[in-house]
């Protein structure tokens, strides 16, 4: 699959889609970047609350990246 790449910076690049929520009749214009090698989808909690969800609800998890940075805490739904 292909993505379109948006220059964030004169010399940043990434792939950086746009995505439409619908949620309690209203639409949402977002940006979300691919990540093919992440394990998991991660969205600002903001996202979840507009689309109804009450985000500690969700399944605790404890995620980092490849930086050896303190893990930090999400909600999986």
């Amino acid at each position: 699959m292909n993505f379109q790449y948006e220059k964030i910076t004169p010399t940043l690049i990434r792939p950086i889609i746009p995505i439409y929520l619908h949620a309690k009749g209203n639409l949402y214009g977002y940006k979300a970047l691919i990540d093919s090698g992440a394990d998991n989808n991660i969205f600002h909690a903001d996202i979840g609350r507009v689309l109804g969800l009450k985000i500690d609800d969700g399944k605790l998890y404890r995620f980092g990246g490849i930086k050896s940075a303190p893990l930090v805490n999400g909600y999986i739904h």
